[in-house]
């Protein structure tokens, strides 16, 4: 869902959804199924996913992924993705952003620059 459908449909009907999944989950005789609030809570964490996936794929093999790269981003700040997977925890090492990193194809930059062009933090 976060990947597939637009930003603007999956701020509308995310929640409903995940009740929409669970619901036939359980009607096909699923075991454990989480509850609602509970599957939302897992949902909030999985952008982090899309995003290392989807800009693995920056057009070297003629990919064509930069929507879902922009849901995926979209999701993480709507869902505070970033704070929900870091709260409480210690930094385990000193790192530079993009150090040692693939340079960032152009189609992509403007993910890491905010309305001015600035390019923005990623900490929190």
């Amino acid at each position: 869902m976060l990947g597939a459908l637009t930003v603007a449909e999956r701020r509308a009907d995310a929640w409903r959804l995940l009740e929409v999944y669970r619901d036939k989950l359980t009607s096909l005789g699923a075991e454990g199924v989480l509850g609602q609030d509970a599957a939302w809570e897992q949902l909030r964490r999985w952008p982090v996913w899309g995003m290392q996936t989807w800009m693995s794929n920056m057009d070297d093999w003629g990919q064509t992924g930069l929507p879902m790269v922009e849901r995926f981003f979209a999701a993480a700040e709507d869902f505070d993705t970033v704070r929900l997977l870091t709260h409480g925890r210690k930094q385990r090492r000193t790192s530079t952003l993009g150090q040692g990193a693939r340079p960032l194809t152009p189609a992509y930059q403007h993910l890491l620059e905010d309305e001015q062009g600035q390019r923005v933090s990623l900490r929190s």
